[in-house]
């Protein structure tokens, strides 16, 4: 509901349509108008699509999951819409965070070191990742499903085959929110520290302007084939030992937006500029506010049924 508050606030975004195949999907009360759609693999989904965007004379298209996006770059091609998303290749190195953490080796960016679990032998694994503790992840997972702490080499057993296993990282953990534009220019980079977490996402969070992390940011966003628009990427820092390391890259609208948004970043809004061939604001990485604070909260909302009457 954040970042759906977020977009709405957002300055020449006008009408917001949302859709989901889950009719009570939360975001539905908050949007101008919500529409019910097939599964993304459906056959009629792109059909749907298309004719709601008719319907509602919709510009400009954001999709919220990697998945939407690889439905949409090849749809994207035959419409005249704009539509907030990187290309396939960058899709690809994003998604799968074998294919990110080779992808950053390969261009001497940081990375902790990594294997995936084939069910090898403790000792050998030691001598890759370092000692216990270590830690497990999906190589495909979103929001810290899943991820699993191992303290001892016995746990090993109840991975699955495949996953990635890594140091348990030690430092503060940074979200650097970034912009790219059409020209494939990082036109403003936003850290965060993620002071608490919850389900993935930041709950309790403050802006940083630390030219290091700025600079790391720009240097791997501008690099990404055929990045557009937001694109956030999660950091461990050791301040103590000068130790950073990049966990992943998310080429999207991350939860933690709705805090670069009201430091500046307004990152939707220059969508919705670029989907007009508006010019993007000048010097706005110089411009952004350093130390702002997210205190986030679950809100609820209840539904009654039409008919049901309180008395």
């Amino acid at each position: 509901m954040g970042l759906l508050k977020t977009i709405k606030s957002s300055t020449d975004i006008g009408t917001v349509v949302g859709i989901d195949c889950d009719p009570w999907a939360s975001g539905s009360i908050g949007c101008d108008h919500f529409e019910v759609v097939e599964e993304l693999e459906s056959p009629q989904y792109l059909a749907r699509l298309e004719s709601l965007c008719q319907q509602y004379s919709i510009g400009l298209i954001i999709p919220t999951r990697e998945a939407d996006m690889r439905i949409l770059v090849p749809w994207a091609k035959n419409h005249t819409r704009a539509i907030a998303t990187s290309s396939l290749e960058t899709l690809d190195l994003c998604q799968n965070k074998v294919n990110t953490y080779q992808w950053l080796s390969q261009r001497g960016f940081p990375v902790a070191p990594w294997v995936q679990w084939r069910h090898q032998d403790p000792i050998s694994l030691e001598s890759i990742i370092g000692p216990l503790p270590w830690f497990s992840k999906d190589p495909q997972g979103r929001g810290s499903i899943g991820c699993q702490r191992i303290e001892q080499a016995s746990h090993l057993q109840a991975i699955p085959d495949g996953w990635i296993l890594q140091p348990h990282l030690s430092g503060q953990e940074y979200t650097l929110n970034g912009y790219v534009d059409r020209c494939g220019k990082c036109h403003a980079l936003i850290p965060h520290a993620r002071l608490r977490v919850s389900g993935g996402e930041v709950s309790h969070g403050v802006t940083v302007r630390d030219n290091m992390l700025i600079d790391l940011g720009r240097r791997v966003i501008e690099a990404l084939p055929g990045a557009y628009g937001p694109i956030n990427m999660q950091v461990f820092w050791n301040r103590h030992t000068h130790q950073i390391a990049i966990t992943d890259i998310n080429p999207r609208l991350g939860g933690g937006y709705p805090l670069s948004h009201a430091s500046g970043g307004k990152f939707v809004q220059w969508l919705a500029w670029e989907a007009l061939g508006r010019p993007l604001p000048e010097n706005a990485q110089h411009t952004w506010q350093d130390q702002v604070r997210l205190l986030g909260y679950r809100d609820t909302h209840i539904a009654f049924p039409v008919e049901a009457s309180l008395s």
